[in-house]
């Protein structure tokens, strides 16, 4: 439930938030002028695979771009992203 007790994780909330990251998220991230920047992108451990392929997609050329599953601690899956 989010903050006003509607259902989440629902396929009809999903199809509204990637609406919301696919016009507005994606495209200011893509157009910034400097791209000097690691965008981390916190998402439930429990998203469907269907989706997680679709981020994928989304973000393949760009690599400064990972999406974090929310199975571990937000501190550890920063270090992983950040540390190679």
């Amino acid at each position: 439930m989010d903050a006003h007790g509607a259902p989440v994780l629902t396929e009809e909330w999903m199809e509204h938030r990637w609406s919301l990251f696919e016009t507005f998220c994606l495209p200011s991230v893509r157009r910034q002028s400097l791209q000097r920047f690691h965008w981390l992108i916190r998402l439930d451990a429990s998203t469907a695979e269907h989706h997680r392929r679709r981020l994928r997609g989304l973000i393949a050329d760009m690599p400064n771009v990972t999406p974090l599953w929310r199975a571990e601690s937000f501190r550890v899956a920063i270090h992983r992203a950040l540390d190679p």
